[in-house]
Formats: structure tokens, C-alpha cells, sequence
């Protein structure tokens, strides 16, 4: 059997055999829809698979909470980002990979998780009552107003959607057992390693020199490439913008202020306090809810029929589940509940003694109380000045009387193209992640003054200062970087066609490593361990070096190129493991195996779905959707 795979492997049939798993394992699905667009009768619709519709705000909703999560991780996408960067394209591809895989899912009739989904919603503790522990309804549309879902049929569809699928997809999933054959191949593939020689040169290793270009040469590239060295259109902006940090200066607090609000959150800056409390508890809630009434009227507790505990205590930062928030919010000395006990019983419950936390010092929160109340005072004047600013741009203010009116300097940046880059490459950060400010700058007339506009936590007006035409350098301004370029290409494509021809003479044997590296004054490497694609790269190997490394037969060369250089080398020994490594690695090969099959199943499924729905895109719909985000020509 080892004689057979190793015969295998020499021959390069498991090359074959693996790069078509690789290839099926991360190719096969569904191919790329927005490119296969078909006009139908869909109306406002961006698509339908069968039934099932895309509409635009569906996909805003995808793309919004993709922009606030980039966003609270530091990033500065934004959905003209997105449409530049070609995001929302593919955003409408996903989307419409779950549109026509849940049709297919419907065609089948085996997709109904009605009953999951509400058994989901259920068994949410956001969806719950804090006191009562029961599903509350006003929970239940905050959480699905949260998700970005307008209506509650829209999110349950989409919940009903994704628990079928889940179910589909473990009915085609689970139990699966990679073939033993497979396993080896894969182990085969993975541990074989292989001893190579090699040497690397660059430029200065070249035996001849090479030429720096004419002038000649220089003027025949300009002139060929005048359309590729045409600079864009730029523009010069100026622009106010107010964000709540710019008040912060005009807030002055006395010290009897920041003392004042120290004792209003006195319970904030004390230690946990202690409540003491009785407790009767019931088997139902309908026994609770009847002796409540009595217990209000002074009836004692012992004629109910409830199990009393007296004198327990809670600290207030108890995280006890229902009945502790229930306690702790609770009326001084007055039966109240009913809620729900850790053992299913249910209870009412009287406060009868509070004692209060340890107070910290007023001195050691003294400065964060302060910082606090500059913040929110800061942010009430934050809040009055988007009428000044309307006020202002509906009176004609020039923008410099706009900032002296609000108390802001004017900003005026350099010219800019539509991706906030300067002339020299630089690109300005201030005005490219101001919320769409770019995008609407290059609307603007020469000297048209914006109405004011809203960047999330910034104000701003901008206006559009002049424009500074696209034209073509002069040859005489960019003739030196030219010439450096065209000399780098030139001793790169040298590097390259030399490699090539030490390729050929060890091919035909005229020449070894060894004589092509003397050749050069270089030694040949051989490194001391054999080579794996697992620790090729821990070795200093870049994945394209490996990937020749691999593709290379038993005493064949092979090059790959380096950053100012190129590498060189032969495969002088390919090891494959034996039996006992095969059968100790087998666990590990399966284990890689079994979700490399699972997902190829999934885009099987997927490819089955959109062969079998009838699919139409909507072409005018997508394009003025992903247009309404690009900056405009």
C-alpha cells in the first residue's frame, strides 16, 4: 500500500487528485450572481428566488450593522466605502445566496421551524419579564428594533429561515466519516517533506550590469502612458465642524455643584447596601396572587397557606436572578410580587430593614463627578448649536461668519480627490472619515456653501473651495521618478529572464545548482530539516516558494521570486511517511478532513438551490441601489 502511494505521489497523480480536493473543498458554490442579472417584473425588488423577494432595505439593514460593527472596532468603513470598495456588491451576492437557498428549502417542503423559532424567542432571557420571568412582549421589540427589523413578521421570517436551515444542514451533515482512503491521501499530503537546495541572488548579483533607460526611452514611456499619469480631479474644501468636546472649555462648575451631585448619587458611590426581608413562598402563581391582597389589609402571614422565611438578606449587588432584582427594587415594609424562586415556586416578599453601603469619599470621586457633569452639560450646548447652524445657513452667513457666530475655527484642507488623497499621496483624515462629507463635497458648485450636516457625532457645514482640473505632469516635472521606474522594471525583467535560463540549463542537464550558484559567487543552501507545507513557513519559506517547492518532481528545479531577487532550486529527496505514521496521524487528518467535507456539502446544497429555483435580478434596481452610495463623477 506505501509503495503505491509513494509511486502516487512521485508521479504527481496526487498532486492532481489533491488540488482538484482543494479546488472543489474552496471553489465549488454559487457562482457570482450580481454579474448574472436578468430584467424581470420586479418592481422596487433588487431580486426574487421563486417567492421570495430582496428588498433594498433588507440589504440596508445588513450593510448598517456591518458599518457599526467596523466601527466599534476602530475601523472607518461606511456605505459609500462599501460601494467603492465594491462591499455592497457582494453583500447583495450573500444576501441573495439565502434568498434562493431558503426557496429551495420551501420547494423541498422540509424546511418548517416554526415551533424552534418560537421556542427560541422563549427561551431568550432577554425576552423576559425582570420580576415575573415570563415572556414580555415590549422586551421582545426592543431586542427585534435593536436587530434593525421594523416589523415583527420580518425578523420571525428571518429567524424561521435561519433555524430550517440549521436543521438542513445537520440532517446533511452529521454522522459523516471521511473514507479511509481519503484520510491517507490527506495525511500523505499534508506530512510529506521534502530536502531541497537552493541559492537566492538579486539585483546586484546579476552578471551584467544593467543599462539605465534613454531619454529617448523615458519621452516613448510618457507619451504611451499619458492616460495612466493623468492626474485625478481634486478639490479644496473648508469646513466647520462642531462635536460635544468643543464645549467642554466653556463649562465652569462651582465646587457646591459637584458636591450637590455627589450626595444626588450617594447609592451610586456607597458600598453594596444589606436588605433584610421576609419571604413566603407558594407552589402556584394563582396562590400567591390570592393571599397578596390580604397581606396588604394586615392580615399576618401565617393565614396563608404560603411557607415563610424569615430575616434574609441581600446585598444590592446581588445577581440573583429574578427574585433578587425583585427584591431589591421592592417598596420598605410592604408585601409586594409575585416572582418566580430558582425552584420554580413562586413568592411575595416585604423589605423590612435597609441598611446603606460604606460611602466612598467625596475627595476620591470628586474629579469623575466633575468630568461627568462638564460631559453632559457639554453635550445639552452640543445640542443647541444645530440650531445656530440652521439659523445661520438660512440667513446667507458666509462660513467664516458661521464660525464666528458658533465659536469654531474654519478648517481648510488641501485639494483632494474623491478618496481624500492629496497630490503627494497623502491622504486627509480629518476630511475622508467625516461622515459623507467627501461624497457630498464633490456636489457642490465652486464657493456653494452646504446646509448643515449631521456625521454621527459631528455637525458640519462644508464648502467647496475650487477645483483643481485633472491634467497630465509635464515631462520635465516627473522625467527623474520615470526614469527610476523604468530602470527598476528593466533590472527586475533582467532578474526574471536569467532565472528563466539557469531554469533551462539545469533542465537540460548542462548545468546543477551548484554551478549555476558558483556561477553567480553565491553558495547553494541545503537546510538541515526536510520541508512540510505545515512548517514550510515557520522555516522563513513564503507560500509561494512552497507552493513550487511542491509542485516540483524529484530532482526538478524550480524558481519563485523574492522581494529584489529571485529563488532557485531543486527537490533532491521527497520523504512520504510510512505505516505507523499514517495510522497515528489518522485522527488528526480526519478531524481536519470532516469540516473541509461539511462545507463542500453546504456549497453542494447551495449549487443544487440555484439550479433549481428560478431566480430573476432586478439590474437598474441593484446598480441605482450601489450608485446612491458612490461618490458622483
Amino acid at each position: 500500500m506505501l509503495t503505491l502511494f509513494r509511486d502516487l505521489v512521485r508521479s504527481k497523480v496526487a498532486l492532481v487528485i489533491i488540488g482538484l480536493l482543494i479546488l472543489s473543498l474552496a471553489l465549488f458554490g454559487v457562482p457570482d450572481l450580481v454579474g448574472t442579472f436578468t430584467n424581470g417584473s420586479l418592481g422596487s425588488s433588487l431580486m426574487r428566488a421563486d417567492s421570495r423577494r430582496l428588498e433594498a432595505d433588507e440589504v440596508d439593514r445588513y450593510a448598517d450593522n456591518y458599518v457599526s460593527q467596523n466601527r466599534q472596532q476602530g475601523g472607518e468603513a461606511t456605505k459609500q466605502s462599501m460601494a467603492e470598495s465594491g462591499e455592497l456588491n457582494s453583500l447583495i451576492n450573500s444576501v441573495s445566496d439565502l434568498r434562493i437557498r431558503n426557496a429551495y428549502i420551501d420547494k423541498l417542503n422540509i424546511g418548517s421551524a416554526r415551533q424552534e423559532a418560537a421556542d427560541w424567542i422563549r427561551d431568550r432571557e432577554l425576552m423576559r419579564n425582570e420580576v415575573t420571568g415570563e415572556f414580555d412582549r415590549q422586551a421582545y421589540l426592543r431586542f427585534i428594533s435593536q436587530q434593525g427589523y421594523d416589523r415583527e413578521r420580518d425578523f420571525e421570517t428571518a429567524l424561521t429561515d435561519d433555524l430550517s436551515y440549521e436543521q438542513v444542514r445537520l440532517g446533511l451533515t452529521s454522522a459523516l466519516q471521511p473514507p479511509d482512503g481519503m484520510i491517507d491521501l490527506w495525511t500523505i499530503f499534508q506530512s510529506e517533506a521534502r530536502n531541497i537546495a537552493f541559492f537566492t541572488f538579486g539585483l546586484d548579483d546579476l552578471p551584467e550590469a544593467v543599462e539605465r533607460p534613454s531619454d529617448d526611452e523615458v519621452t516613448a514611456f510618457y507619451e504611451e502612458r499619458k492616460d495612466a499619469l493623468q492626474e485625478p480631479e481634486r478639490r479644496q474644501f473648508s469646513v466647520i465642524a462642531v462635536t460635544p468636546d468643543d464645549f467642554l472649555h466653556q463649562i465652569t462648575l462651582t465646587d457646591d455643584e459637584v458636591r450637590n451631585e455627589y450626595e444626588a448619587q450617594i447609592q451610586r458611590f456607597s458600598g453594596p447596601s444589606t436588605r433584610t426581608y421576609d419571604l413566603l413562598t407558594f407552589s402556584t402563581r394563582e396562590e400567591a396572587e390570592a393571599a397578596l391582597i390580604p397581606l396588604l389589609t394586615g392580615e399576618a402571614p401565617s393565614t396563608t397557606n404560603g411557607l415563610l422565611s424569615e430575616g434574609l438578606t441581600i446585598k444590592s449587588d446581588a445577581q440573583g436572578g429574578a427574585l433578587a432584582d425583585a427584591v431589591l427594587a421592592a417598596p420598605y415594609d410592604l408585601w409586594d410580587g409575585v416572582a418566580q424562586t430558582s425552584n420554580g415556586r413562586f413568592a411575595l416578599y416585604k423589605v423590612t430593614n435597609q441598611e446603606a453601603g460604606e460611602r466612598r469619599p467625596f475627595e476620591e470621586v470628586e474629579d469623575s463627578i466633575r468630568e461627568e457633569l462638564t460631559a453632559s452639560r457639554a453635550e445639552r450646548l452640543y445640542s443647541r448649536v444645530y440650531d445656530e447652524i440652521d439659523n445661520a445657513v438660512g440667513a446667507g452667513f458666509t462660513l467664516e461668519e458661521m464660525a464666528d457666530s458658533i465659536g469654531t475655527p474654519v478648517y481648510t484642507f488641501p485639494p483632494v480627490d474623491q478618496r481624500g488623497f492629496t497630490k503627494d499621496g497623502t491622504r486627509v483624515r480629518n476630511l475622508a472619515v467625516l461622515e459623507d462629507a467627501l461624497n457630498y463635497g464633490f456636489q457642490l458648485y465652486p464657493d456653494e456653501t452646504s446646509d448643515r450636516r449631521d456625521g454621527s457625532d459631528t455637525q458640519y457645514v462644508i464648502r467647496l473651495d475650487r477645483i483643481v482640473e485633472p491634467d497630465v505632469p509635464a515631462l520635465d516635472d516627473i522625467r527623474e521618478d520615470l526614469t527610476q521606474a523604468l530602470f527598476m522594471r528593466a533590472r527586475e525583467d533582467a532578474v526574471s529572464e536569467y532565472a528563466e535560463q539557469a531554469i533551462q540549463r539545469i533542465e537540460s542537464g548542462s548545468a546543477t545548482i551548484t554551478t549555476e550558484a558558483q556561477a553567480l559567487g553565491l553558495d547553494v543552501v541545503r537546510p538541515p530539516m526536510a520541508i512540510s507545507r505545515m512548517q514550510g513557513q515557520s522555516q522563513g519559506l513564503s507560500q509561494t516558494a512552497l507552493a513550487q517547492i511542491f509542485n516540483a518532481d524529484l530532482d526538478e528545479p524550480f524558481t519563485a521570486p523574492l522581494q529584489g531577487g529571485m529563488f532557485i532550486g531543486v527537490v533532491e529527496d521527497i520523504q512520504i511517511p510510512d505505516a505507523s505514521s499514517l495510522a497515528a496521524l489518522r485522527s488528526t487528518s480526519e478531524a481536519e478532513l470532516r469540516p473541509l467535507i461539511e462545507d463542500n456539502i453546504e456549497r453542494g446544497f447551495a449549487e443544487l438551490a440555484s439550479e433549481n429555483v428560478k431566480v430573476e435580478f432586478n439590474t437598474n434596481m441593484i446598480e441605482s441601489y450601489i450608485d446612491q452610495y458612490k461618490v458622483q463623477e
